[in-house]
C-alpha cells in the first residue's frame, strides 16, 4: 500500500505535538515543586487529586485529539485501484524511398511496387496504432499524415510513386527530420519508424539525425529492398516507353542493396536490419517488432481512485474528546472526600 498526502504542505504542524508535550511535562514539574511549599502532599493527593496518573491520561486524550486533526487536514490516502491500459497505442511511420533505384527489378515486379504490397497488407492487420508515410528522394514529402483508420492508409498506398517527388536523389537526413516532426514530444505511445531504402547514396549526417531522433526514445528499423547482386534501373518516359537508365558514359546503371549502410542505420536508431525475402515474413517482421515496441515502452499503470483516511482520523478524535468528558464527569464525582475519615 502506497500511502502518500494529498495536501502534504500541512504537515509541518505535527511539529506543535511535541511542542504540547514538552509545555505539559514542563507544568507538571512546576506544579510539583509548588505543591511541595503548600504542605503535606498525602494530604495534597486527597485535595488535589488530578496528581495523580489521571493527568497522563487526559493530557492524552488532549494531544491524540490535535494529531488526529492535523493528519486529517494532511489527509493520508492511498492507490484504491491501479490498472494497466488495455494495450500501448503505437506510432508508428514508415519512411519509403522513391528514388529512380526503386524501380529496378531484382525483387519482382521491382523494388517499389513490392515495399506498396507489403505495406498495404500489413496496415491492413495493424490494430491500435497511427500510422503514417513519408517519401523522400532529393528532399522528403509527407504523404500520409498520423490516421488511425487503416482503410484510409491502406487507400493512399497505392498512389506512392516516384513522380510524387520532382528532385531526384537520396535525402535521408531531411527525411528522418520530417519524420521525428510526427511524433509530439509529450506523446506516450511508443514511436517507431520503418525505413524502406536499397541503402544506397546516402548523406553524411543521416547518422547523427537518426542518432537524434534515437535518444527521443523513438526506435528505427531499417527494411532492406533489392539484392546484392543488384539490377538495372528500369524508367518510363512520358509516353510510357520503358528503357534502361544509363550513367554519363552510356553504361547501364546497376544498383545494388547495400546492407552495411542499413544495418549501421538500425544500430544507430536501436532498432534492426531485415532484408526483404518474402512479403509475408516482412509484415511478420514489423508486427512483431511493433508488439516488441509496445512491451518494451509500454504506458505506466494509471490511478484510478484514492481511499482516504481523514474520516477516520477524525473520528479517533469525536471519540477521545467524548472520552474525555465522559472520565472528567466520573472523575468529580468519584473524587473521596477529605473529610470522610471524621464522620
Amino acid at each position: 500500500m502506497n500511502l502518500d498526502w494529498e495536501h502534504s504542505e500541512y504537515i509541518y504542524l505535527l511539529l506543535g505535538i511535541p511542542l504540547l508535550f514538552g509545555i505539559f511535562l514542563g507544568y507538571l514539574l512546576w506544579r510539583k515543586r509548588s505543591l511541595k511549599k503548600l504542605g503535606n502532599p498525602q494530604q495534597l493527593q486527597y485535595l488535589m487529586p488530578d496528581t495523580s496518573y489521571k493527568q497522563w491520561i487526559r493530557m492524552g486524550l488532549y494531544l491524540i485529539p490535535i494529531l488526529c486533526c492535523i493528519l486529517a487536514v494532511v489527509s493520508p490516502r492511498y492507490p484504491e485501484t491501479v490498472t494497466a491500459p488495455a494495450i500501448p497505442v503505437a506510432d508508428v511511420v514508415f519512411m519509403v524511398d522513391v528514388s529512380t533505384s526503386m524501380f529496378a527489378s531484382d525483387v519482382a515486379p521491382n523494388r517499389l511496387e513490392k515495399v506498396k504490397q507489403i505495406l498495404s497488407q500489413c496496415v491492413a492487420n495493424l490494430d491500435k496504432c497511427r500510422v503514417g508515410v513519408v517519401l523522400y528522394a532529393g528532399q522528403a514529402y509527407p504523404f500520409l499524415p498520423f490516421t488511425e483508420d487503416m482503410n484510409v492508409a491502406v487507400s493512399f498506398i497505392p498512389a506512392i510513386q516516384p513522380s510524387l517527388i520532382s528532385q531526384q536523389g537520396t535525402q535521408l537526413t531531411k527525411a528522418m527530420e520530417m519524420a521525428g516532426y510526427y511524433f509530439s514530444d509529450t506523446s506516450r505511445n511508443n514511436q517507431v519508424i520503418f525505413l524502406f531504402s536499397d541503402g544506397e547514396n546516402h548523406d553524411s549526417e543521416f547518422l547523427k539525425s537518426v542518432e537524434k531522433q534515437a535518444r527521443k526514445g523513438i526506435i528505427i528499423h531499417t527494411i532492406g529492398v533489392g539484392t546484392e547482386n543488384g539490377s538495372q534501373i528500369i524508367v518510363s518516359d512520358a509516353y510510357g516507353r520503358s528503357s534502361v537508365k544509363k550513367d554519363a558514359t552510356g553504361l547501364p546503371v546497376i544498383t545494388r542493396l547495400e546492407p552495411n549502410n542499413l544495418r549501421q542505420i538500425a544500430e544507430a536508431g536501436k532498432g534492426q536490419f531485415y532484408p526483404i525475402s518474402s512479403t509475408q515474413e516482412t509484415i511478420q517482421f514489423i508486427q512483431q517488432q511493433i508488439e516488441a515496441a509496445r512491451l518494451s515502452i509500454g504506458k505506466p499503470p494509471q490511478i484510478t481512485g484514492y481511499t482516504y483516511l481523514f474520516q477516520w482520523l477524525a473520528g479517533i478524535s469525536l471519540v477521545c474528546i467524548l472520552l474525555d468528558m465522559i472520565l472528567g464527569v466520573f472523575y468529580k464525582y468519584r473524587i473521596p472526600s477529605p473529610f470522610s475519615s471524621y464522620k
